[in-house]
């Protein structure tokens, strides 16, 4: 794809497929409001006017749902395509297609009192040059700081003190598919003792009819 339309036109083609996509969607959104709100939307108007079928505003709808989804697909095809490109040409010796990946990406967590992060690190390796190279990238798992807890923990398991453990410092917490963690922070109020708890619960969609 990229040796065929080079990357400044592939990037242009996926970005209008992209936006092409966007503009499916504002339409059909339309579409299915004026129906919603006045039973008959302007289309179907427009159709019945024309002694045409009321069915082909559904066929219509129909086909602006798969072709945004064609399109939208096409467009992060070419988008990806274009990133690959880019993240696989060699700093060093310039040739294209040349990196690849020579270990497993190191997955890294940073937790400080004001920010929660994920960090990804892929490490490359020119086949032609042997140049080595690495990249550190800010991952989305939904992940932010939450709000820590009033209450006091239970006894704490260095000093024996009961109800001595409380939440210092507000809990780390990600989203990934349909499970949600949470890492909570504990100090000991008498002996200074800390420790952390970790809270998984799995999220399910519930159906409201």
């Amino acid at each position: 794809m990229i040796e065929k339309w080079g990357e400044k036109r592939a990037r242009i083609y996926g970005d209008l497929l992209e936006s092409l996509s966007l503009i499916l969607l504002l339409f059909l959104i339309i579409l299915l409001i004026a129906v919603w709100i006045s039973g008959k939307s302007c289309a179907q108007i427009f159709l019945n006017q024309a002694g045409l079928s009321s069915n082909i505003l559904w066929y219509l709808i129909l086909a602006t749902v798969t072709a945004f989804f064609f399109f939208c697909g096409l467009g992060s095809r070419y988008e990806n395509a274009v990133n690959y490109y880019i993240s696989s040409r060699c700093t060093n010796c310039s040739r294209d297609f040349a990196r690849e990946e020579f270990k497993r990406p190191l997955l890294k967590e940073v937790s400080t009192p004001e920010k929660y992060e994920i960090t990804r690190t892929r490490y490359w390796k020119c086949k032609f040059c042997g140049l080595e190279d690495y990249r550190t990238e800010e991952l989305d798992y939904n992940n932010h700081k939450g709000k820590k807890g009033k209450q006091k923990k239970s006894t704490c398991r260095v000093c024996k003190r009961e109800f001595s453990m409380l939440e210092y410092r507000d809990p780390d917490v990600k989203r990934k598919s349909n499970e949600e963690t949470t890492v909570r922070h504990y100090k000991c109020l008498n002996c200074g003792f800390r420790e952390i708890t970790i809270e998984k619960v799995i999220l399910e969609e519930v159906n409201i009819q």
